[in-house]
């Protein structure tokens, strides 16, 4: 029993040495040079064959001389835009290549357990089969030893009962432990292959099925799509780090916005198109103010016809009166074709825009609300300096409408004070007023629709004590005047009964509170409305009266 227990022990530790780790292809190949494996070994597993997969596989593309050495063949040059053409990056190519080398090893360590196990289950039974001649002549032996006529039956039942029953049995014992030892194996080769499978199908790379060509070219198309945008947000956020006031490109931006704003006209003549002055009309006006000549009057007036004009002092600076209103009423149909205020916006009158002299909102209890269109009408209509102050704030004050009328080209028209103005602080001119009245027409400064609101709201001013007395029947008017201590005058745009229109305005400086001014605004629009009226205009005398038709 001993000898058959250190047998089997040693041989235990000889086939024990199968499931020692396995040394790399190169080193294992120096030790099968070094010591040559026993025979029985190269039967039961090819570890050859199975160490040159493996280092086959490690070598990747690595060719194999005659003498046995390996040579590293040329690595495939690296594509850093590779993704772009439908192939594979480096790195999922690589990952790709580890995961198959990482399975390729699995399935070699599991075969290399697998062929060490039935190995050594076979070297334990061919152990157990030699050692089963050693037991069956051992216990013949003994059983003669039993049988001779020293030995008593007693004897032999006492002491021999064990070492009758393996010899008569002999195979018994080892029948067992093969049978277990089977079954030990049978189940741990489950148990590895089970746990090999699943580590296989996790290690499993990702295999990419081939694309289409059109599907190939759409994800060409949009790879170079997401590479340009991403390029051009790039640039943007460069160029957007960099001083604009630098770069060469934002002067340029600078010139082409300014080519295509519209520029302010320098002289608002231009505007209007002027032909030839109207000498025959000037002499008549020149020899009626030297008739009054305590008076300093300044009149500019277009033909909107023909484009010939009239210009006495029409540049000189004046007091605007309240005919600084229609500057004011332009702005106001600008911001509302603009989408800027509304019609029917509610104004709040705030007492600081409370005005005494013309109108009636200052009758009316601070805090009041009105359309925009009433007060803009009232401001024209009656001249309610009130209406003229909260749409001055509605606009956005004196300084954004001064702003504006500079770059209307008008060039002596200025806001400084709230109505009312009786000192005279806001001055215009005749020109500018003039060429105001003739681009309105003209739908140059708002737009048709509001031309036409604005021309009728002016049309419904009250009082006509001044350009509307010097027209003949069938005329119309749309004018605003303008009265205080020092100064009167009207502007407005005529329409003729015989279809003609023209633009005039009148500004007289006057003593304080002179009446008689009016008396030579209406004659200046009395001659320039006898000129305008005959088909060809004649030198017209001061003291002639307009010719009556006579009666059929």
């Amino acid at each position: 029993m001993p000898e058959l227990g250190a047998s089997s022990k040693k041989r235990r530790r000889t086939g024990f040495k199968l499931f020692n780790r396995q040394r790399s292809s190169t080193h294992a190949q120096k030790s099968s040079r070094e010591s040559p494996q026993p025979p029985w070994i190269s039967d039961l597993l090819p570890s050859n064959s199975l160490d040159a997969e493996s280092a086959s596989f490690r070598q990747g593309n690595d060719h194999q001389t005659g003498d046995g050495r390996f040579t590293k063949s040329k690595k495939p040059r690296f594509q850093p835009f590779g993704w772009l053409f439908g192939k594979q990056s480096r790195r999922r190519s690589e990952s790709a290549r580890t995961g198959r080398q990482q399975t390729v090893e699995k399935n070699l360590s599991h075969r290399r357990s697998v062929e060490s196990d039935r190995s050594r289950s076979r070297s334990l039974s061919t152990d157990f089969s030699n050692n089963n001649g050693n037991y069956e002549s051992n216990g013949a032996n003994r059983i003669r030893a039993f049988s001779s006529p020293k030995q008593t039956p007693q004897n032999w039942l006492t002491k021999g009962l064990d070492t009758q029953i393996q010899a008569n049995n002999p195979t018994l014992l080892q029948q067992q432990t093969v049978l277990q030892q089977s079954t030990l194996l049978q189940q741990k080769d489950s148990r590895a292959s089970s746990r090999t499978r699943k580590q296989r199908r996790k290690s499993e790379p990702i295999s990419f099925t081939p694309r289409s060509r059109s599907m190939a070219i759409a994800l060409y198309a949009a790879r170079m799509l997401i590479l340009s945008v991403g390029v051009g947000v790039l640039a943007g956020t460069v160029l957007s780090a960099w001083n604009p006031t630098n770069a060469p490109f934002a002067a340029g931006l600078q010139t082409i916005k300014q080519a295509t704003a519209p520029s302010p006209p320098e002289n608002p003549a231009s505007e209007v198109r002027l032909a030839q002055e109207m000498m025959p009309l000037k002499a008549g006006l020149q020899t009626l103010i030297q008739q009054n000549p305590k008076f300093k009057p300044g009149v500019f007036l277009v033909d909107l016809d023909s484009n010939d004009y009239l210009d006495l002092s029409g540049s000189a600076s004046f007091s605007a009166a309240s005919m600084i209103k229609v500057p004011i009423l332009i702005a106001f149909f600008q911001d509302l074709d603009d989408g800027k205020i509304r019609l029917d916006e509610k104004l709040v009158m705030r007492q600081d825009l409370v005005a005494d002299g013309s109108g009636d909102l200052q009758y009316l209890p601070v805090g009041s609300q009105f359309t925009a269109l009433d007060v803009a009408t009232r401001m024209v209509t009656i001249s309610d300096n009130t209406a003229t102050n909260m749409l001055i704030a509605r606009l956005g004050g004196m300084p954004a409408l001064n702003q504006r009328f500079k770059s209307w080209g008008l060039s002596t028209t200025t806001l400084n004070k709230q109505l009312p103005d009786l000192q005279g602080t806001n001055t215009s001119s005749p020109k500018d007023l003039t060429s105001l009245m003739v681009r309105v027409s003209q739908g140059d400064l708002v737009s048709l629709r509001s031309r036409d609101r604005l021309l009728d709201i002016m049309r419904r001013t009250v009082n006509n004590s001044q350009l509307p007395q010097g027209l003949g029947e069938g005329a119309t008017i749309a004018h605003k005047t303008g009265d205080i201590g020092t100064l009167v005058g009207d502007v407005g745009l005529i329409d003729m009964p015989n279809g003609k229109r023209y633009a005039t305005a009148v500004l007289i400086k006057r003593g304080f509170n002179d009446d008689a001014a009016y008396d030579l605004v209406q004659k200046i629009s009395r001659l320039s409305y006898q000129h305008l009226s005959k088909p060809k205009a004649a030198a017209i005398s001061p003291t002639a009266t307009p010719a009556i038709a006579p009666k059929p």
